[in-house]
């Protein structure tokens, strides 16, 4: 009897890249010594261990930023982004004094505007943990503890925990300049 292989384990993580850069990321990332890379459409999944995300984001030149797709769901409208949203157990990513700050991108046939996906999803949060715990977490737009950002595609939403705090090659940690990575 033939015995079959076990499954692959799944990437948690995924690196955003440029358009035509996701092959160079995905070379990248195994340089570094990631497991589970494999490109795709927009960048790269990788990793499944947290340490995997921070060495990406204080390594990488290529990629754009790190998040970690938390749930993905049909999103016709505000209502289907909102139960979405708050389907997600929140309390283990939002301790009582911690702030978050929503982003989005992307659009579907009725939701078209990111401010009001990212204000409709922080909403969601906000009640479920006031819901939860009878208090709920201060926004903090510049510096927040926790970033989250909303991907909105074909009436598709993902949620992602962005471990990148925004995009990468914004945090301007050179000292001098020199040869800029890409998008710098």
């Amino acid at each position: 009897m033939a015995t079959r292989a076990a499954p692959a384990p799944k990437a948690r993580f995924f690196a955003t890249a440029a358009k035509g850069t996701e092959s160079l990321l995905s070379d990248e990332l195994v340089e570094l010594g990631l497991p589970h890379v494999h490109a795709d459409r927009g960048g790269v999944y990788f990793g499944n261990a947290p340490e995997d995300a921070y060495r990406a984001c204080l390594w990488s030149r290529i990629a754009l930023r790190i998040v970690e797709p938390l749930h993905s769901f049909e999103c016709r409208h505000g209502d289907d982004l909102y139960a979405g949203v708050k389907s997600i157990d929140w309390s283990q990513y939002l301790g009582g004094e911690q702030t978050l700050a929503v982003r989005a991108a992307g659009r579907g046939d009725q939701l078209t505007h990111t401010h009001y996906i990212a204000v409709r999803a922080k909403d969601a949060i906000v009640d479920q943990l006031r819901e939860r715990r009878g208090s709920r977490p201060s926004v903090d737009r510049d510096a927040p503890d926790v970033l989250l950002f909303v991907h909105l595609v074909r009436d598709r939403a993902t949620v992602n925990l962005d471990y990148s705090g925004g995009s990468l090659h914004e945090h301007g940690f050179r000292s001098r300049e020199g040869v800029a990575p890409l998008r710098e």
